[in-house]
């Protein structure tokens, strides 16, 4: 891995002399047609190595002068978002496997409706459909502008407005992890999908949230089959499933992993409730 950094000149040496970078990391320098370039480089791709190039970083900014620099390779950064990647995939999959179940346990068309085009939504987008209240901001408008207001009053008038949202609406326990943290999750996943260069720091906040996120959505799917396809009467049971594999055949792509894990499931649980009925 490695870090490098182009400068207008060479005056950094002299600033970055001091800066303790271990054994096990090379400081190298070129000087090719006036563009110089100094470089930290370590063996190996592993968290550890990451975390020292990125304390390096950190020294590095704290003596250079900022207009003449210009970071020009960060591996630290490209080691965590490849790290990152997978989970934040996993999310985005579990949240339309989720919303997908939901459509058929409810019934609701917007619902379904939202399970039809979610793949071509974006953050943003998902945000607004799941998470926000068309009647609170219509409400929320008619405040008047010029009402002058404390802060306090103004917060108790706009807490007295209802906020129903289709994610209220889609389950009848509280799942508020999601809805809190959505807009964070949107920030994080677009430094990973636009190879921002993160901190060390930035990269842990970021796993934990991620990783809870990812258990939450598995929390909900869990306990959408579990209230809806876990019934004591059979019928019920192959009644969902057939609304379930309805959905899948008309409105998911065939070829897609959700797809596939929509048939593992329904599978799953045919065979279940077959053994449920012959025992």
């Amino acid at each position: 891995m490695k870090l490098e950094f182009l400068y207008t000149d060479e005056s950094y040496k002299e600033k970055i002399k001091d800066i303790k970078i271990g054994d096990s990391v090379t400081l190298s320098h070129t000087n090719e047609s006036n563009l110089y370039i100094f470089s930290y480089e370590i063996k190996g791709e592993n968290s550890d190595g990451a975390k020292l190039l990125s304390d390096i970083k950190i020294q590095v900014y704290k003596v250079i002068d900022k207009e003449k620099c210009f970071l020009i390779g960060d591996g630290a950064s490209e080691y965590y978002n490849k790290q990152l990647y997978p989970l934040y995939n996993q999310f985005e999959r579990g949240l339309r496997q989720v919303i997908a179940l939901s459509a058929v346990r409810d019934g609701k068309e917007k619902t379904k409706q939202l399970a039809r085009e979610l793949e071509g939504l974006d953050f943003g987008e998902i945000y607004k459909a799941l998470f926000t209240s068309q009647d609170f901001w219509d409400n929320f408008k008619k405040i008047k502008r010029d009402e002058i207001l404390s802060k306090k009053d103004l917060i108790a008038k706009i807490s007295a407005f209802e906020e129903k949202t289709l994610w209220d609406e889609m389950f009848t326990k509280d799942f508020p992890f999601l809805p809190d943290n959505f807009d964070k999750i949107r920030r994080r996943r677009n430094d990973i999908m636009h190879a921002h260069n993160i901190s060390y720091e930035d990269y842990k906040s970021s796993k934990k949230l991620v990783e809870k996120a990812n258990l939450e959505l598995k929390r909900i799917s869990e306990q959408i089959l579990c209230d809806e396809i876990i019934s004591p009467n059979i019928s019920d049971v192959f009644a969902i499933l057939e609304g379930i594999s309805k959905f899948t055949q008309e409105c998911v792509d065939p070829n897609s992993n959700l797809n596939k894990t929509l048939n593992l499931i329904t599978s799953f649980f045919v065979n279940l409730a077959k053994e449920d009925s012959n025992g």
